[in-house]
């Protein structure tokens, strides 16, 4: 189980190798791109066709059990730096987290690599080769596993 339990822990996640996006989605260099912040990011080269990244958690407060709610982070992820996945919960709750999944929407073969941040602190928890359309796919019963476009556990 994968479990943040304070302000300053939270999941982030990066990739290496190459990415490319089919010529008909490039972004000409020098276009803006909007950021998962709401900023913009001058692009040096060709925009990517970046990996969905869903974490679906449940969250109680130290004073209520069962869980009091759960919820759902969604983002990408780049090359370029780590990306929060899922962000640390507020103060006197703790977040489990019941599934990740990072989705390889990019024609070439990434590895993806997701940490646990502890106050800035990186523990690396998997890295993983993900294929064309394949998901890396963590749940709090069955671990990690990488699973193909037709669904089957990749070998």
């Amino acid at each position: 189980m994968i479990r943040l339990d304070n302000t300053k822990r939270s999941l982030k996640a990066v990739l290496s190798g190459a990415l490319i996006a089919p010529p008909a989605l490039l972004l000409e260099s020098g276009d803006l791109l909007l950021m998962e912040d709401g900023g913009v990011s001058l692009l040096e080269g060709g925009a990517a066709l970046l990996p969905d990244v869903v974490v679906a958690f449940s969250e109680k407060t130290t004073k209520a059990f069962p869980p009091s709610k759960a919820g759902v982070y969604m983002s990408q992820i780049n090359s370029r730096s780590y990306t929060t996945i899922c962000p640390a919960p507020t103060n006197l709750t703790v977040r489990e987290i019941d599934a990740i999944t990072i989705k390889n929407n990019n024609p070439l073969t990434a590895s993806a690599t997701v940490t646990y941040n502890d106050n800035g602190n990186e523990f690396k928890l998997i890295t993983a080769e993900i294929g064309q359309s394949e998901t890396l796919f963590y749940t709090s019963d069955s671990g990690w596993r990488v699973i193909d476009e037709n669904g089957d556990i990749k070998k």
